[in-house]
């Protein structure tokens, strides 16, 4: 017997038969299997179109099998109806085989996916999961509105902060600019009132005894070198200091002048930095210095003997040094003096102790007449003088 006539034997009687040809019992099995081949025919399709439209779904597998499982069941109901007519018993039972190994591999698939399947989020767990983060990213949203209204205050206050600060800004550089202005003009109007008082001075000389000229002479010499300083820092940007090197240079050439000693020569060796004298100890430091000046072109020079005169700067751990040196007639005019009690070295000795300054008197092929200035007096970093 060949495959086929296994398949389409007639030895075989019809499943009718077992119904007795009833009409109504038939009609009763057509119908209900054709309904359940139907809808065992359309799940199918349905799975394949919702895993098509859900790439992201679990467990894609398993609804292959099911798919091929309930594709099989239904061919079973449909052989149903077929042999109530047909007897062909091997093709209905090798389609319920097929059915058989495919619930079998459905079966096994589903259990192994069972704990995947169980670990999986339930709806309600979903969702409160989604509650959670709903109220994560609300609380989030909070914190960065708060940020943002904390930013925007904080920007608020800093522009206002800085507005204020640049209106201060200004009206301290106003005011500054009001001093400065203001301080030029004091030593401007007390410049005028020195050279008026000099003047004065000078007219009252040549109504004078000769004898009392060398003394109005000396005082005119010290109310100029005053008068200098104020002029200097009327001119000067900054008014709280004098630069001592450049002021030098110009005094020693004014009193050589007032003097009438063309025939002495001014050496004036600058700094090389400056030294810069705080105003109020430059009054002080001026007429000290101018002192000096005076004595040697009164004193180390006598009529008819000419010489040089230098000016030179030094440096050191304990402040700058001024060094008024000459080649006169030595420390006799000194000596001379202090037995005398001359009152330019009174003079000078009084503003030392009232600025600190030590003073040093040597002969030195002629006279040197050294001072020390404390850095106290100095403004910082200008005393860094070559030595």
């Amino acid at each position: 017997m060949g495959l086929l006539d296994l398949f389409w034997s007639d030895e075989f009687m019809p499943h009718g038969h077992c119904f007795m040809w009833r009409p109504d019992l038939m009609s009763l099995h057509i119908i209900s299997d054709t309904v359940i081949a139907l809808a065992y025919y359309t799940i199918p399709f349905g799975l394949i179109y919702f895993v098509a439209k859900r790439p992201d779904v679990l467990f894609r597998r398993v609804a292959v099998l099911f798919g091929v499982f309930i594709l099989a069941c239904g061919t079973t109901h449909v052989m149903g109806i077929v042999v109530l007519w047909d007897p062909i018993y091997w093709v209905d039972g090798g389609i319920k085989a097929i059915t058989a190994v495919s619930s079998i591999g459905t079966a096994l698939v589903v259990w192994r996916a069972m704990p995947q399947a169980l670990a999986t989020p339930s709806s309600a767990q979903l969702q409160a999961a989604v509650s959670d983060l709903n109220k994560e990213v609300a609380s989030r949203r909070r914190a960065e509105d708060e940020v943002r209204t904390l930013n925007a205050d904080l920007e608020e206050r800093v522009r206002l902060r800085t507005r204020e600060l640049v209106q201060s800004n200004a009206e301290l550089e106003a005011a500054i600019h009001d001093k400065e202005a203001l301080l030029q003009e004091v030593h401007h109007r007390v410049k005028n009132n020195l050279q008026v008082v000099a003047a004065l001075l000078a007219m009252q000389s040549e109504s004078s005894a000769p004898e009392l000229s060398g003394a109005f002479q000396d005082s005119i010499s010290r109310i100029e070198a005053m008068g200098r300083i104020h002029n200097r820092l009327h001119r000067s940007p900054d008014v709280t200091a004098l630069d001592l090197g450049d002021y030098l240079a110009t005094t020693a050439g004014d009193v050589a002048r007032l003097y009438g000693r063309k025939d002495v020569t001014i050496n004036v060796k600058p700094p090389a930095h400056a030294i810069l004298i705080a105003f109020e100890s430059a009054n002080a430091l001026v007429l000290m210095l101018n002192e000096a000046l005076i004595n040697v072109f009164k004193h180390a020079f006598p009529q008819g003997r000419g010489g040089a005169v230098e000016i030179s700067f030094g440096g050191g751990a304990q402040g700058a040094t001024v060094t008024v040196a000459d080649d006169g007639v030595g420390l006799s005019y000194a000596r001379g003096a202090a037995e005398r009690g001359s009152v330019g070295l009174i003079l000078i000795r009084r503003l030392a102790a009232q600025i600190g300054a030590e003073i040093q008197i040597v002969e030195d092929r002629g006279t040197r007449f050294t001072v020390q200035l404390p850095s106290s007096i100095m403004i910082a970093g200008s005393h860094k003088v070559a030595a």
